[in-house]
């Protein structure tokens, strides 16, 4: 019994799961209580000895038997539907035995109920039609003495039987009702409860993400890089960070939708052309020099990768650029290329003075040699002319 009671909210439980559950509550509560009210409206009809209608009574429950036995075969549709025809059966059997002053009219309100909660609301507006169509018709009948009762309604209130069922079938119909509308209102305080537990946590998540945002924004716009997002369709920029309008002297309202080749100065059109079929064929660019031109026309030398966002099937949405300012390590190279330079030209005009102390000094060395070369010529011929006297 604690088991049939108890009753857990799963999140990933759809409506049909909840009727699915109803309709096995049903079944088990038919067959608990059910099954006395038919006996007893057996015995009852017994004993007022109408042996047709306690027969038909047997007859109407069959349906709900075969549903019972054969439960784990049935579909949803075909058993629900079973068991409300059997009941529509005992209403309209009723109603031809005991006219309105039977239990037709709390049976059809009981059908109504659970076509409502098994199928939806426009079953139960059909089945108004369905209930109303027999009271008509049987109405019509006895208002014509076509029908009639076979029982005065005086001597059915003498027999204990009668009260007995008229107890039983209330306590049936009742607990059905009850079953029914207990197992939606629990299912429905179980699902309120789950949705403010998640209320909460999507409340924290929420926060949390709020944070991450915040922190994610103070890095973007506070970033020593420029950022920039560009649209795939038409180039246009969706996006910026705070660091390239402090650097290049545009306002947001200036930047956003502006063609992104109007960021770029003149001077390097021929390179950002490349840039552009670079990435067009790969969807990326790496590390590659421009040059930027501030609102005030001035030059910013920036070093971009280029990266594209892509969509589930691949098509390329956005893209985002990081440019990185780069002009003071160009001003640098420019400057270390000057020293260069000079430096080159200051060793070219060393090593053209050294050639030409060089040549001075051999051709010096030439006379030099050339002199002690004549000096010894003389002294040779002088000790020739000395040996001759």
């Amino acid at each position: 019994m604690k088991k049939f009671l108890n009753i857990t909210n799963n999140p990933n439980e759809t409506l049909q799961d909840v009727r699915i559950q109803l309709l096995r509550w049903i079944i088990i509560l038919i067959n608990i209580l059910g099954i006395p009210v038919v006996i007893t409206g057996f015995f009852e009809a017994l004993s007022l000895n109408q042996f047709i209608v306690a027969y038909s009574y047997l007859i109407c429950y069959s349906p709900i038997m075969i549903v019972t036995i054969f439960r784990k075969k049935l579909s949803f549709n075909l058993g629900a539907g079973m068991i409300l025809f059997s009941i529509y059966l005992i209403g309209v059997l009723n109603l031809i035995i005991y006219g309105f002053s039977g239990a037709s009219t709390p049976v059809f309100i009981t059908i109504l109920v659970f076509t409502t909660v098994f199928f939806d609301y426009k079953a139960g507006f059909k089945a108004v039609l369905l209930c109303l169509l027999p009271m008509i018709i049987i109405g019509f009948l006895y208002i014509q003495n076509k029908l009639s009762l076979d029982i005065s309604l005086q001597e059915i209130n003498t027999y204990p039987i009668s009260w007995l069922t008229s107890s039983v079938v209330f306590v049936f119909l009742g607990s059905l009702i009850i079953t029914s509308f207990g197992l939606i209102n629990k299912k429905m305080i179980l699902s309120m409860q789950f949705s403010k537990q998640k209320a909460e946590e999507l409340k924290k998540l929420n926060l949390q993400l709020y944070k991450s945002e915040e922190k994610f924004r103070n890095l973007y716009n506070n970033s020593p890089d420029m950022y920039i997002s560009v649209s795939h369709d038409d180039a246009s920029i969706l996006l910026c960070n705070e660091t390239l309008l402090f650097k290049t002297g545009y306002s947001k309202e200036e930047v956003i939708g502006l063609p992104i080749s109007k960021m770029y100065h003149e001077d390097c059109r021929d390179d950002m052309e490349r840039a552009f079929k670079q990435f067009a064929e790969y969807g990326e660019v790496k590390d590659t020099e421009l040059i930027l031109k501030r609102k005030d026309g001035t030059k910013i030398d920036v070093s971009i990768n280029v990266v594209s966002v892509r969509d589930e099937e691949g098509k390329i949405l956005y893209s985002t650029s990081s440019w990185r300012d780069i002009t003071k390590r160009k001003l640098t190279e420019t400057e270390l290329t000057k020293h260069r330079d000079h430096l080159e030209e200051l060793v070219k005009e060393r090593t053209s003075e050294l050639e030409d102390k060089n040549k001075k000094l051999k051709k010096f060395n030439e006379l030099f040699v050339n002199r002690e070369f004549r000096i010894k010529e003389l002294k040779d011929k002088v000790k020739e002319l000395e040996g001759k006297k």
